[in-house]
């Protein structure tokens, strides 16, 4: 069967103050047997090496005179890549072999597709129960998704530069930082009629190091909050996907139950066996990403999981509940439904 030519493939990688990283990143890209491979880097006006290690192993580097956010970034690069294919990739990640074939020839193979995502692999680099716990969650609930899903992932994500044009690529203005922006994006092709897959065999492994305080407050201020306020101003789109799934939203309630149970049971002793029933329930709702904590890391690891998961659905509900006041906030203050452009 006779194939069209692929592609010319584009990676887009924005950085600030990762030059360990960024060199790790693009070492493994280098290895990439490719002639279609063009790599570009987007320092983010940043204070260390990050420009010299662009400048010695990307084939464009480029820089920003003033620090503007990872969306920014990204879109500069993007108008500066060749490619039909815009591949974004997170500077601390490094890549499996093979992947950049692996997306070109999917979307050589699939022209329905717009776009595909991929996930962090099982083998995260920085130890710590926190680090490993997000990652491999991020891991589970990725590999889970199969087919069309309605957003996009920046950490390894690539999209047709024809769609991530006809979107108006990432919205810089509306997220300065790292937050959903790539999210952002995805609702926005979808609802403009785009389609993106997650593509299972697309992984790379992950170095960043996240601590418990780093975690919580990343997860509930730029990830939970602004994301409830992108699927509100986005007619529900991505409800029910991914981490958002009916299992996820049951152990919320159930989290939350138990905290009522907590305090009711100071008035009328008996509640307080709410609280286990319903912190046990959590755990059932979520037996499958358990059982895979078990397998992959050991009973050890799982049993440090466990409160990581409960605080994790605790901090979850608190972002949704933020985020659904800044989105009425938001209606309020300008007298009129937002919409996503």
């Amino acid at each position: 069967m006779h194939h069209p030519p692929m592609p010319r493939l584009s990676v887009v990688i924005p950085c600030r103050n990762g030059a360990a990283d960024l060199r790790r990143c693009l070492t493994a890209l280098r290895a990439e047997v490719n002639p279609d491979l063009e790599i570009l880097v987007v320092d983010d006006a940043s204070t260390d090496e990050t420009l010299s290690v662009a400048r010695e192993l990307a084939d464009k580097p480029l820089s920003l005179p003033r620090q503007r956010g990872p969306a920014a970034a990204r879109n500069h690069g993007a108008a500066h890549a060749s490619g039909e294919i815009l591949w974004f990739l997170d500077a601390d990640v490094e890549i499996h072999p093979g992947a950049s074939r692996l997306i070109e020839t999917f979307l050589r193979d699939h022209p329905e597709a717009d776009a595909v995502i991929g996930s962090y692999d099982e083998e995260p680099a920085a130890p710590g129960a926190c680090s490993q716990f997000k990652n491999l969650f991020h891991h589970f609930v990725h590999q889970q998704a199969r087919g069309a899903v309605s957003s996009f992932w920046a950490g390894c994500g690539a999209v047709r530069r024809s769609a991530f044009e006809a979107a108006g690529g990432f919205d810089a203005a509306a997220y300065p930082r790292p937050m959903i922006e790539d999210i952002h994006l995805g609702y926005r092709m979808t609802l403009a009629g785009r389609r993106i897959e997650a593509l299972a065999p697309l992984q790379v492994r992950h170095y960043k190091r996240w601590t418990l305080g780093a975690l919580v407050y990343t997860d509930l201020f730029h990830r939970a909050a602004p994301w409830t306020v992108a699927m509100l101003r986005n007619r529900g789109c991505g409800a029910g996907e991914l981490n958002l799934g009916g299992a996820y939203r049951a152990s919320i309630v159930a989290v939350y139950l138990a905290l009522l149970a907590a305090a009711a049971g100071f008035g009328f002793a008996p509640l307080w066996l709410g609280v286990p029933v319903c912190l046990a329930a959590v755990l059932l709702f979520n037996r499958s990403l358990l059982g895979f904590f078990r397998r992959k890391r050991g009973t050890a690891f799982l049993l440090q999981t466990i409160p990581l998961l409960w605080l994790y659905f605790l901090y979850c509900g608190a972002g949704f509940a933020v985020g659904v006041a800044q989105y009425v906030w938001g209606l309020l203050a300008r007298g009129a439904p937002t919409s996503s452009t």
